[in-house]
């Protein structure tokens, strides 16, 4: 089962948990020609052999290629070369004359890579303005690490033959992918649904390849017949495959006609699980072009990056998300906020909170940033206490830490903790606490009297303070982030998590009260009557959660509130306030 999550979204199939972040845009930073239609096919990666980049080959009817220092596309800088690698439209009568998608880049050698592409036969010499296309597969050679290629030959072709006058079809769209236990190619690609051919020569050379027909690859590439991949019953495209490392699974995710996206998993690249879909397209809209990137296209682990086209508007968007998977029991989405604090922002990152488990990833980001940063938080309103324990991800290491900030997001008072499993010291590199060995650590806020303190638990279970300084705004924001390098995400983790009201006598002008609060416990409505003047009222959870703030202080209608214990804040005037401990119960 398959589990979903994305930032406000779950799926369940397969005994996997997914989680997918926050979209975000991506920008033409090498200045690719094409990039107004990318993605537009499989995204394939290569590392260099003489150097620590990676190569990345942009697939169109020009297809490009381009450098990086990591193997995202939002790190490729450069254009190298200058023009186009692969492809062109050209006015001959020829199975590519309408373009050459390169999709799928492999070293055989040290400068000598393999290539197989979408090609389209735009038929030349019929009035054809809309660029109808007959496609089929080719594979070629390149001697020069990538720069050039050659030996354009065709390797699988639909059944059908290529109809007189145009219309859409052929087969085409593809990915391929080395199956080291079989030694042999595997090459996923669409001819209305999802079908597989197989070739056991290692350049993938024109005659060895097979089509998979009625449960094994018994039919030619060219011209053969083919029938659909088992258990993909989603019709759709451009599939991309990777083998996962952390699933020890193939995982397949492509396009279905329908405009949304699907992923589905296998143990040998053969026989799949029943697709589910992870992206859904707005109304009217689509999402096309799936590929999921960890090391590169071809393989990754329990976290990775998705990358898709978002047909919105009269365009395209090129969209970056974080996409984690899992095999341990669900985070479940929760009601915390996203904001973006000042000019930078953790790409990537995302939360999810399941009994006091809270979970944030972030793909880069640096505490030490002189801009402000983005986080998940909580609204307080009152004086609080708050204690939780931090941990770091062992496979995916990074500091992690809590803001706590006063009134709303846009003061400049601020207290940033962060914990990076050797000290507890403040954003401006004072350290608090040193010598720590572990993953984890258990932490206090308390705000009250005017002061905030920040305790930690020793060994022997008892709390220690550790920081204090003034602090007198009784709203803020409690939230919780990660950082990580450029090259490698993080995750943090928070647990036992606890917010708790404090109401100190002295503090608050307190008045003897004249309200009738009624019922208590309380089912659907509380009432209040009573008070010759109130202004406001507000109700908390005991997490600290805000629920309600309405300046409707006769009715409180509590019938979406799930049962447990409440506290009502009634707001007289300026320094007045009276609580009351409600109690939901059904």
């Amino acid at each position: 089962m398959i589990i979903l999550f994305c930032s406000s979204l779950n799926v369940f199939s397969q005994d996997i948990e997914i989680t997918l972040g926050s979209p975000s845009n991506m920008l033409n930073y090498a200045g690719v020609p094409i990039f107004e239609w990318f993605p537009d096919g499989h995204i394939s990666i290569l590392k260099e052999i003489d150097s620590e980049q990676y190569a990345m080959y942009w697939a169109g009817h020009k297809s490009y290629r381009t450098l990086g220092n990591y193997p995202y596309p939002e790190y490729q800088l450069t254009l190298s070369p200058t023009d186009k690698i692969l492809g062109e439209k050209t006015d001959v009568d020829a199975w590519d004359n309408g373009g050459s998608w390169l999709m799928s880049v492999f070293r055989v050698a040290e400068d000598t890579l393999l290539g197989f592409y979408h090609a389209e036969d735009h038929y030349y010499g019929t009035d054809n303005p809309g660029n109808i296309a007959w496609k089929s597969l080719g594979r070629v050679i390149s001697y020069d690490n990538g720069i050039s290629w050659q030996e354009h030959e065709r390797i699988i072709t639909s059944d059908k033959p290529k109809p007189d006058s145009p219309e859409w079809g052929g087969s085409g769209d593809n990915a391929v992918i080395w199956d080291e236990t079989n030694n042999r190619w595997l090459c996923y690609y669409q001819e209305e649904h999802i079908l597989m051919a197989m070739s056991e020569d290692r350049l993938g050379r024109p005659g060895t390849w097979y089509k998979y027909y009625d449960g094994s690859f018994s039919q030619p590439g060219i011209e053969g017949l083919a029938t659909r991949v088992n258990n993909l019953t989603i019709n759709g495209g451009n599939p991309s495959v990777h083998f996962n490392e952390y699933l020890n699974k193939y995982v397949i995710v492509y396009h279905g006609w329908n405009g949304n996206i699907y992923l589905s998993t296998s143990a040998n690249g053969i026989e799949w699980e029943s697709p589910v879909k992870i992206v859904t397209a707005s109304s009217g809209n689509r999402v096309w072009y799936p590929t999921i990137i960890g090391e590169t296209d071809l393989a990754a682990g329990k976290v990775a990056r998705l990358y898709y086209a978002d047909f919105a508007g009269n365009g395209r968007n090129f969209i970056s998300r974080a996409i984690i998977f899992d095999e341990t029991p669900a985070f479940k989405p929760n009601s915390w906020l996203y904001e973006k604090i000042g000019s930078f922002k953790m790409k990537g990152s995302f939360d999810s909170l399941s009994s006091g488990d809270y979970r944030i990833v972030a793909f880069e980001g640096n505490i030490n940033e002189n801009a402000a940063y983005g986080y998940h938080y909580q609204e307080i309103d009152g004086f609080f206490e708050s204690s939780f324990r931090l941990y770091i991800d062992e496979d995916f290491p990074g500091p992690v830490g809590c803001a706590i900030r006063a009134g709303s997001n846009n003061s400049d008072e601020e207290i940033v903790l962060v914990y990076d499993g050797n000290k507890i010291f403040l954003k401006n590199g004072v350290e608090l606490l040193g010598g720590l060995s572990g993953d984890s650590i258990s932490l206090s806020i308390k705000m009250a009297n005017e002061e905030l303190t920040v305790s930690y638990k020793n060994d022997e279970e008892n709390w220690i303070d550790i920081f204090n300084t003034t602090w007198n705004d009784s709203f803020n924001h409690l939230g919780f982030f990660t950082t990580a390098s450029l090259d490698k995400p993080s995750i943090g983790y928070v647990s036992d998590l606890k917010i708790e009201p404090i109401v100190i006598v002295g503090t608050e002008k307190f008045i003897e009260s004249e309200l009738i609060i009624y019922p208590n416990p309380v089912k659907r409505t509380i009432n209040i009557t009573g008070g010759s003047k109130m202004n406001r009222v507000i109700l908390m959870h005991y997490d600290g959660r805000i629920v309600r703030d309405t300046t409707n202080v006769d009715q409180l209608s509590i019938r979406d509130l799930s049962n447990g214990i409440y506290l009502l804040k009634i707001i007289k005037s300026i320094g007045e306030y009276e609580y009351q401990k409600i109690i939901i119960e059904r």
